[in-house]
């Protein structure tokens, strides 16, 4: 999944701990993984003077680890989490 930036990123450069809280009782809650990415820079992009494709460098990855069952109950209620952050 991918997910904005400043969504869940603060001025510091860290998670907003209000979305790692939710994450992590996410996580815990549905016996999963859950791993917040910065999406590795396409090499077309990196080879752009100052480095980047300024679409992708807003955007963050969310990524479930688990059995499927288990990830895609987490991913519905990352999904809601999103969605309420945006509200």
């Amino acid at each position: 999944m991918d997910i904005e930036y400043d969504q869940f990123i603060d001025e510091e450069g860290s998670i907003k701990s209000a979305a790692a809280a939710q994450i992590q009782e996410i996580a815990d809650y549905c016996a999963v993984d859950i791993f917040v990415l910065h999406p590795e820079l396409d090499k077309g992009v990196a080879a752009v003077p100052n480095g980047s494709d300024i679409s992708q460098d807003t955007r963050l990855k969310i990524c479930i680890y688990g059995d499927v069952e288990s990830v895609e109950f987490a991913k519905i209620r990352v999904l809601v989490m999103i969605d309420d952050m945006v509200c």
